[in-house]
């Protein structure tokens, strides 16, 4: 993994995490991500960081870099084992069914639904609150803990709560759907976006993002 490469296309994306229309555009690229359990996404909790590349023909494309936390720290970086999966955002169709145990299909699909008619108005809210759009999502691991857990992580908002700061109406999440046994894994109000960093919920200490820190975007 070349982490100059890594740093670059995180620090391309919080020049841009406050431009709506730029933003707007990026997701517009895809409603997902789809990624593979493995080692090195090890910890209770997976870090997902934005990131853009440019393209050979100088489009900006949206991506995530996927790190679990047990390698998102200053050992792993010293003694060379961070690594980091690279996920580009996606256009699927939501499963026409799925086996649930948190909430119905119906909660889950109208999250993600949320997404799909609302997001532009929330962007555009987000790049101009005190906080603009999200360095990192922190993803709790322990309901798909193991290897081999291939999931697809939709895009969606959730209702506003009052310790995540500066949205109105919303605030950015992921249904994770595990597709071999066509089931949903995690829901709303698990997924965290950072910043704010230090909330309420486990796994949005400002220290656990070293990532961040290595590319020179943690004040």
């Amino acid at each position: 993994m070349n982490l100059n490469s890594v740093y670059n296309d995180m620090k391309l994306w919080d020049s841009l995490r406050r431009d709506p229309d730029v933003i707007k555009k990026l997701f517009r690229e895809g409603n997902s991500l789809s990624f593979t359990m493995s080692e090195h996404l090890a910890g209770d909790f997976i870090h997902a960081y934005p990131a853009v590349k440019t393209n050979r023909k100088a489009e900006l494309k949206l991506h995530f870099y996927l790190i679990g936390c047990n390698y998102d720290t200053r050992d792993a970086f010293e003694s060379k084992k961070l690594k980091t999966l690279n996920c580009l955002v996606q256009n699927i169709g939501f499963p026409k069914e799925m086996l649930t145990s948190y909430l119905s299909y119906e909660e889950a699909k109208a999250l993600v639904d949320d997404w799909v008619k609302h997001s532009e108005k929330w962007i555009e809210e987000q790049c101009n609150s005190e906080y603009g759009m999200f360095s990192a999502f922190s993803i709790p691991s322990t309901p798909f803990s193991g290897t081999d857990l291939h999931l697809d992580a939709f895009f969606s908002l959730k209702p506003d709560s009052a310790e995540i700061a500066g949205l109105k109406s919303y605030a950015a999440d992921l249904v994770l759907y595990d597709k071999a046994d066509r089931q949903l894994v995690a829901y709303h109000d698990t997924v965290r976006p950072v910043p704010p960093f230090g909330q309420k919920k486990q796994g949005t200490d400002k220290e656990a993002f070293y990532l961040l820190k290595l590319a020179g975007l943690l004040k």
